[in-house]
Formats: structure tokens, C-alpha cells, sequence
């Protein structure tokens, strides 16, 4: 058996799993495109629920002839139903609209109407579309209620300036109509749901990378001092991260460097990618049991100071480790809680165990 344009369309849109806006129109533009050379429809347009100032309204979907189209309010201030396309969507009723006033056959001067589908009445006066043209002279206007999921979801129109008797044929053949643009247009709204929620999901991706983010591998902790300072106060520090915190930190210390290149593009580098950092600041002056800041430390230590305000991309935090005797801290390191060396007359470590526990907490409140 031949089956009918309307039949193939409701059997591809059961078929067809997505269907994105644009391929959406296609479909509309050969609707109309057939609905003018079966019945020589003129117009045909599809109306979905919206809402104005919390009503339900119509807005017809798509672009309109001239300017933006505006949604209108299925009933006005009585509660009576406005147009007919609000009729049919209320009722959930077809309606086959014909003039019923002989000396006005078109239906925007029409005083009375005659629905030739169901024999309804009390059917409201026509109205146009808001945003299409008021000069059209339309005498026939058919309504088919879309249904999607058991629930009415806007009106299928059809209208002609020619006057159209009513078949069984008609009716079955835009029925089938209506019931392809239901289940299209919900697959359309589907698919853009999905797209913007994708666009979404992935903008937050996004916006989730512009945030520090927490490390899978352990943390790299960068050890810096001089290359004249004290060797005990560097093997202490060293000596605190191997027996409690190699589970959670790697050290990189910069005298166990040996990539050939540029020693100070290196260090910048390595110094950029670490998490946290520990600076011994001070070296010893010649011939004497005084300290001094190493600037070469101190500039490191801005490195890492300068990562250590809240949201900066690559954030760090460090601990800043001086001797008692050394010179006044340079003005943006005051405010650091410093791991002060206090030495004895005979220039060793006053006192060793009290200085790793002071380093143990430092490091766990690093990390914590």
C-alpha cells in the first residue's frame, strides 16, 4: 500500500534518534512546501506554550516575516479565551475554521465562525499571529492541538485565503502531520537541552582548570640556600623531610642539579613547578659568627612568597629559615613565621632535636 507524505513523516520521526534545529526547519519548510501543493495552504505555523507575566500564552516558533513575534496570552482579563488557536489548546480539540457570516467571508471581519471539523462553539474571534502581516485575507484556518507525552504542547495552524471544504482524508493526513511535529520537535528541544548542558558541563571543566588543582603525584618541595651556607642547618632539613615526609613530599634541592644548561634558567624553572618550598636565607660573613641573607635566596624566596596569595594560579607556600645573628629580614619577609638557628658559644646547633621538632610542624601545617 502507498503510504502518504504525513505516514513517512511520522514513520521517520519514530525513526530518527536526534534532531538538531536546523534539520528541524528542513523538515518544517518541506511540511509547508507539501501543505501548499495538497491543499494550497498559504501558511503554516506551529504554536508552543509559553508564558506572559506568569499566564499561559502562545508564541508561534521559528522566525517571523517582519520584526520578532511576542507571545499572547491565551485568555485576557475575564478568564475568556482569546483566539482560537488558545480554543483548540484548551479543549484539546481540531478545529476546521470557516466563516459563518455570509457577508463576511473572511475570517479577520467575520463576526461568527463555523468549525467544520467537530461542529464547535463559542469558538473566540481570529486573531493573527502577533508579527505577521494583518492585510492577508485568510478564510480557512485549520488548528490540530500537539500532543507530546499524553500532554497538550502547543497548536499545529494551517491557513488558506481559498475556502476549504473538509475531507476524511484532510483530517487524517494532517493529524498524522501534527502528530510527526510532536515527536520532532520534543527529539529538537531534547538535543538542545543536551547541548547546552554539554556546553555547560564543559564550561565548568573549564573553569575548574583556572583553579589550583590538587596533585596526583607527590608535591615537589624546593630546598634553596647559598653555596657558602652552613652545611649542618641544610643536612637537619634534609634529614626531617627524608625520615618523615618522604611518603608526601619530593625534595629537590639544587646542589643535586646535574642537567647540563644554564644552572639559573634551571633553577626558575624547577622553582616554578614546585608546591612548596623551605629557603635558608642566611650564609656566614668571613671571620666573624655573624649572618647574612644570601640575595640569591632571598630572590627565590620572593618567587615563592609572590605564589602565596590566595587564588594565584600556581600557588605555593614555603617556610623561611634564618640564623639568630643575621641582619634585619628583608621588608616583605617580616611578616613570615621565620625557623630561627640559635647557635652555641662553638658556632654548632644550640639545640638539634628542638630544632626538627619546630621543622616537623612546620611542614605539617604545610600540608595540612
Amino acid at each position: 500500500m502507498h503510504s502518504t507524505f504525513a505516514g513517512q513523516l511520522k514513520n521517520f520521526a519514530y525513526a530518527v534518534d536526534i534532531i538538531d534545529e536546523e534539520s528541524y526547519q528542513d523538515i518544517r519548510d518541506l511540511i509547508l512546501d507539501y501543505s501548499r501543493r495538497v491543499l494550497d495552504i498559504d501558511f503554516t505555523r506551529q504554536l508552543v506554550l509559553s508564558e506572559v507575566d506568569g499566564e499561559q500564552a502562545l508564541m508561534p516558533y521559528g522566525p517571523s516575516i517582519e520584526g520578532k513575534y511576542i507571545s499572547i496570552s491565551m485568555r485576557n482579563n475575564d478568564g475568556q479565551l482569546k483566539t482560537q488557536a488558545a480554543y483548540s489548546l484548551a479543549n484539546d480539540c481540531p478545529l476546521w475554521i470557516i466563516s459563518d457570516d455570509p457577508e463576511h467571508l473572511h475570517l479577520s471581519e467575520a463576526n461568527a465562525f463555523k468549525d467544520l471539523w467537530k461542529g464547535a462553539t463559542d469558538i473566540p474571534t481570529y486573531r493573527y499571529p502577533s508579527g505577521e502581516k494583518r492585510d492577508v485575507p485568510i478564510k480557512t484556518s485549520i488548528l490540530i492541538p500537539l500532543r507530546l507525552h499524553g500532554q497538550v504542547t502547543g497548536v499545529l495552524n494551517f491557513e488558506t485565503q481559498e475556502h476549504l471544504e473538509i475531507t476524511k482524508m484532510a483530517k487524517a493526513e494532517l493529524k498524522l502531520i501534527a502528530e510527526a511535529i510532536s515527536l520532532m520537535y520534543g527529539n529538537m528541544k531534547n538535543h538542545r537541552q543536551s547541548v547546552n548542558h554539554t556546553a555547560k558541563a564543559i564550561a565548568e571543566l573549564n573553569n575548574t582548570l583556572q583553579h589550583p588543582l590538587p596533585k596526583l603525584t607527590k608535591p615537589r618541595l624546593f630546598l634553596a640556600s647559598s653555596q657558602r651556607a652552613n652545611g649542618d642547618v641544610v643536612e637537619v632539613i634534609k634529614a626531617v623531610l627524608d625520615e618523615h615526609f618522604s611518603d608526601h613530599l619530593t625534595l629537590v634541592y639544587w646542589k643535586d642539579m646535574a642537567q647540563p644548561g644554564n644552572i639559573n634558567t634551571q633553577l626558575l624553572e624547577v622553582l616554578g613547578k614546585c608546591r612548596y618550598g623551605i629557603c635558608y636565607l642566611s650564609e656566614p660573613i668571613e671571620d666573624s659568627n655573624l649572618y647574612i641573607d644570601n640575595p640569591n635566596v632571598i630572590f627565590e624566596a620572593g618567587m615563592l612568597h609572590g605564589r602565596s596569595e590566595i587564588g594565584h594560579k600556581f600557588p605555593a607556600s614555603w617556610v623561611p629559615v634564618r640564623e639568630k645573628t643575621s641582619n634585619i629580614p628583608p621588608f616583605d619577609l617580616t611578616s613570615e613565621r621565620m625557623v630561627v638557628i640559635e647557635r652555641d658559644e662553638a658556632g654548632e646547633i644550640d639545640n638539634v632535636d628542638e630544632l626538627k621538632a619546630l621543622l616537623i610542624k612546620r611542614f605539617e601545617m604545610l600540608l595540612a
